[in-house]
C-alpha cells in the first residue's frame, strides 16, 4: 500500500467518524429538547414511550403501535391470574401469534420473540395493551438500553478510573 493509499484511508475513517459522532449529537439533541408528535391511535402508551425513550428508538416503538391497527384477536382464553391471546394480523390469516399476559404480574410475552430478539414491544403485545386498556408500557417491555437513561449509571463513566479486576498482591499471599 502505498503513503497516498493509507492516508485516503484514514481521512475516509475519520470522516465517518465525524458523521457518527454528529449523528449521535443531533439524535440526543432532538431527544432532550423536542417532543414528538403523537400519531397514533394508543395515545397513552404513545406519549409513555415519548417519555422513555429516544427518539430513534421510540420512532420504531411507535411503528409498532401503528402496525398494532392491523392485529386481530382470533381467540382469548382468561385464567384467575393469566390470559392467553391468539392473534393475527390482516393480510395473514394463516399466521397466529400467542401472546400470554401474567395478570398479576403485568407481564407480557408474546411468540414472534421480537422482544427477546431486538429489545422492543411488538405490535401483538401492544394489541394486549390495547384490549386490556393498561395505558403506561409495563416494565418487562423496556430494556434500559433503549431508553433515555441508558447513559446514566453506566459504571465506567466516572472521574475515577474503572477497574473490573485488580490482580492480588503479594501480601494476599503472605497470610496462607
Amino acid at each position: 500500500s502505498t503513503p497516498s493509499n493509507s492516508s485516503a484511508a484514514s481521512d475516509v475513517y475519520k470522516r465517518q467518524l465525524r458523521n457518527i459522532r454528529t449523528t449521535e449529537t443531533s439524535n440526543e439533541f432532538k431527544t432532550k429538547y423536542s417532543t414528538p408528535v403523537l400519531r397514533t391511535h394508543l395515545q397513552s402508551l404513545e406519549k409513555h414511550a415519548a417519555q422513555l425513550f429516544p427518539l430513534r428508538v421510540f420512532l420504531k416503538v411507535r411503528d409498532e403501535m401503528l402496525r398494532e391497527g392491523a392485529v386481530i384477536e382470533v381467540k382469548t382464553v382468561k385464567a384467575v391470574d393469566v390470559a392467553l391471546y391468539i392473534v393475527t394480523e390482516f393480510g395473514t390469516p394463516t399466521t397466529c401469534w400467542n401472546v400470554i399476559h401474567n395478570l398479576q404480574e403485568n407481564h407480557i410475552q408474546c411468540s414472534c420473540q421480537m422482544m427477546e430478539s431486538v429489545g422492543l414491544p411488538c405490535r401483538h403485545m401492544f394489541h394486549v395493551l390495547k384490549v386490556e386498556q393498561i395505558e403506561k408500557i409495563p416494565d418487562n417491555m423496556v430494556l434500559r438500553r433503549w431508553t433515555k437513561k441508558a447513559k446514566e449509571h453506566n459504571t465506567c463513566r466516572t472521574t475515577k478510573p474503572c477497574l473490573l479486576y485488580t490482580s492480588p498482591s503479594p501480601r494476599d499471599y503472605a497470610a496462607s
